[in-house]
């Protein structure tokens, strides 16, 4: 039973129900986050996945994170940085940590302040990140 599908905290527990019967685990709805999410692992291939509706800003978060990141090595270190945060119990903001995202960005934070810095490539992807968001 449903109560209301219509706010994102009641789409979130539907979801939440639905996921119960396919094969996922670990299934927990977060309904009084600043944003509700629910959170699962795929069975099949370990992946855990944090779910959140109506969230524009998670969107110009991921695009900011992809121009921070073009080249592998950064590829290869802004998911380090969330693992560091995952495996010292330091990655979850729903408990007063940081999130991953801002695990994420203090990666590309550090790999901007070092020599040689990447600022020039990262602003101009940043315009059309920002040209992005205002269409959505």
């Amino acid at each position: 039973m449903v109560k209301d599908i219509r706010k994102p905290k009641g789409v979130l527990r539907h979801l939440a129900n639905v996921l119960e019967s396919e094969d996922y685990r670990d299934i927990q709805t977060i309904g009084r986050a600043k944003v509700p999410i629910v959170k699962f692992t795929d069975a099949a291939t370990g992946i855990p996945v944090d779910l959140s509706l109506n969230n524009a800003l998670a969107l110009r978060n991921t695009e900011l994170i992809a121009a921070g990141r073009p080249r592998p090595t950064r590829q290869e270190r802004g998911p380090r940085g969330k693992t560091l945060g995952a495996a010292t119990g330091l990655s979850n903001a729903f408990n007063g940590t940081l999130s991953s995202y801002a695990w994420t960005v203090l990666v590309l934070r550090h790999l901007q302040s070092v020599d040689p810095p990447n600022r020039a490539e990262f602003a101009s992807r940043r315009a059309t990140t920002d040209r992005n968001v205002r269409r959505a």
